[in-house]
């Protein structure tokens, strides 16, 4: 296949980027203003500061602008009546949001705890076939999955073949993935996954020594918990963990530039940038795909014969 000429492209990307700038914050400003009680705005308008960068918030969230859009925004904000405040919601640590599911698989965490202040992580753990009593105390692993994914990924194609080693191991559902709480009022950052997880594991199971094995964006996390505790971890496996040669550049700006420029072409590069410009993209995903995901797994159990 042929790519088109490289004007074409700029020319047609801008005015995609353009439209996408002004409606998904148009919209879900809009939705958000008369359906949350107290509504929460996105990055691509709030100011960044560099006290934001010392709390472990990246500056590429910050570094959407587009005056049509901030324009369009207070539009809305007059527009709409906004009931409550984003300090009364904190308290509430509220969620899920209006396009999220609120089926109780998806709002178990809410039972244990009402946000990630006092509740846990949710983990799968694989314990090791018993032994007799003169074979040696089995050692721990801690598996950390990627963006996207859950501790299924690990529990399914790792663990069942797995049994006969003489290893305790544990899938954790990282803050904010598969029935980990998803509280509202987090900002999920590197710091905060790394907290829970001591809170849910390390603390609680005392564990003294253990492996960590992690994939794509839970290398980062990985690294981080190896960082932080280097007398008790005993080894890393990074899993096709992001990286990029050194440079001078910020490491945030370098990966927001070469992972998302804003092209249309390639298909793949074009879904990058979409998906790492707007934060609204997750929650029309969410809105369409996974707040029906009991009607989608229905009907792939009718189509499989199998879950």
């Amino acid at each position: 296949m042929l790519a088109p000429p490289a004007w074409l492209t700029a020319v047609a990307a801008a005015a995609v980027f353009a439209f996408l700038d002004v409606l998904l914050c148009f919209v879900y400003g809009f939705l958000d203003g008369v359906f949350e009680d107290s509504p929460v705005s996105c990055y691509c308008h709030g100011s960044y500061s560099a006290a934001m960068e010392d709390d472990g918030v990246s500056d590429t969230l910050y570094a959407r602008r587009s005056a049509c859009r901030d324009a369009l925004m207070r539009l809305v904000g007059k527009i709409v009546r906004r009931r409550g405040s984003p300090e009364t919601d904190r308290c509430k640590g509220r969620s899920p949001r209006w396009s999220d599911c609120s089926c109780e698989s998806c709002r178990a965490w809410q039972r244990r705890g009402s946000g990630h202040d006092d509740g846990q992580l949710h983990f799968v753990v694989n314990q090791p076939e018993k032994k007799d009593a003169a074979a040696t105390q089995s050692e721990d692993a801690i598996f950390i999955h990627g963006f996207l994914s859950s501790s299924s990924f690990w529990a399914e194609a790792v663990f069942a073949d797995a049994s006969i080693l003489n290893c305790r191991m544990f899938a954790v559902d990282l803050l904010g993935f598969g029935k980990s709480p998803k509280p509202a009022n987090c900002m999920y950052r590197l710091k905060d996954h790394v907290d829970m997880i001591e809170r849910s594991l390390i603390d609680p199971l005392n564990l003294t020594s253990f492996h960590l094995v992690s994939h794509s964006m839970g290398c980062i996390i990985a690294l981080a918990l190896a960082a932080k505790h280097p007398a008790l971890v005993r080894s890393i496996t990074l899993v096709a963990p992001p990286y990029f040669l050194p440079c001078k550049e910020k490491a945030s700006q370098v990966a927001l530039k070469r992972l998302a420029e804003k092209k249309l072409w390639p298909p793949l590069q074009f879904g990058s940038a979409v998906m790492s410009w707007y934060e609204h993209i997750g929650r029309t995903v969410c809105f369409l795909l996974c707040k029906k995901h009991l009607t989608w797994e229905r009907l792939l159990k009718l189509l499989t014969g199998k879950r």
